[in-house]
């Protein structure tokens, strides 16, 4: 093999392994059967994969794959996790996703999963509640053996994320914080339930002000910056591209000004925002409700300007970096 180029990551997030292993799956039916030899299926073969899907009353799936096995549609649902806290009831609300994925349609059948460091899985108990467990080990050997500079450059990256789980990193749980979130996820079911808010009911720390939603349109995230006061429409990798942004926006609203919009930039992307009163998250949620309603009717906005957009000219924004 060809020398190894040495690969540094400032981090490695689930996300990041998210991605490696959905490319993955898309690319090489030998990785798909690590999954797929644990629940029996044979000969399996990738229709779909799907990174964070939401539901808005039963939360995320961090990956999502349809596969067809025997002339049937199956559902592979795939918890990852590096050193976050598994969430009791997050498995059980696997089981419900999946059930609700059976009684749409999208496939016949499914098997829950989750993926992490062997350490992870051999010390938290709420991970083995997930009926099925694949091992980052078991997939750096797969890797491995590949023996490519590819495969290297995937044996790098998981290997620090088994690392990053050997450091024992746990969130400093916040509970005034985690009971707010707890209270604001309640609140959005109830009151604004086609909101797309990405939660799953875990423990939160003191600098998780940014409760996060997902827009209709895919790419697309909607941050409400409690500490700030504002609630950002997310082009995530688009700060070159406010002029274009400006454009999409003026051709959906007309004067976005009066409409009382405005378009920045922020770090490396770009948001179209909407002012809305600050929160407290030490404050009791009770005594902010009419302030908490507001910004809540400014997600909604946001949420139902971004369905205007046509896909194609979003697609081709985010699609630049």
């Amino acid at each position: 093999m060809e020398k190894t180029v040495q690969c540094i990551f400032s981090d490695v997030s689930e996300h990041d392994m998210d991605l490696l292993f959905l490319e993955e799956f898309v690319c090489s039916p030998a990785f798909t059967k690590i999954f797929t030899d644990k629940v029996g299926l044979s000969s399996p073969l990738v229709i779909s994969v799907h990174s964070s899907k939401t539901d808005a009353y039963l939360g995320e799936s961090d990956m999502t794959v349809v596969v067809k096995s025997a002339g049937k549609k199956i559902g592979l649902l795939i918890e990852d996790k590096i050193d976050a806290l598994a969430m009791p009831e997050q498995a059980a609300r696997y089981s419900l996703r999946g059930q609700k994925g059976v009684a749409h349609g999208d496939y016949e059948e499914f098997y829950v999963f989750i993926v992490a460091p062997r350490k992870y899985l051999s010390q938290n108990a709420e991970a083995q509640k997930y009926p099925n467990q694949v091992e980052f080990e078991t997939i750096l050997t797969y890797f491995e053996k590949l023996n490519d500079s590819r495969g290297a450059f995937k044996v790098q990256q998981i290997r620090q994320a088994i690392d990053k789980q050997k450091k024992g990193y746990q969130v400093d749980v916040d509970p005034a914080v985690t009971e707010f979130w707890s209270k604001y996820s309640d609140y959005q079911k109830k009151e604004y339930p086609g909101l797309l808010f990405i939660y799953n009911g875990e423990v939160k720390g003191s600098n998780a002000t940014w409760p996060r939603f997902r827009a209709v349109v895919d790419g697309l995230y909607m941050y409400h910056k409690t500490e700030f006061g504002y609630v950002d429409l997310t082009f995530e990798g688009c700060a070159d591209n406010i002029v274009e942004i400006e454009q999409l926006l003026t051709d959906t609203v007309g004067d976005y000004l009066k409409n009382c919009f405005t378009v920045h930039k922020t770090s490396k992307s770009a948001a179209i925002r909407l002012m809305v009163p600050v929160l407290d998250l030490h404050k009791s949620f009770e005594s902010q409700t009419s302030d908490i309603r507001v910004c809540f009717d400014a997600i909604t906005k946001l949420s139902n300007t971004a369905k205007l957009f046509p896909t194609s000219t979003v697609s081709t924004l985010l699609t630049k970096h």
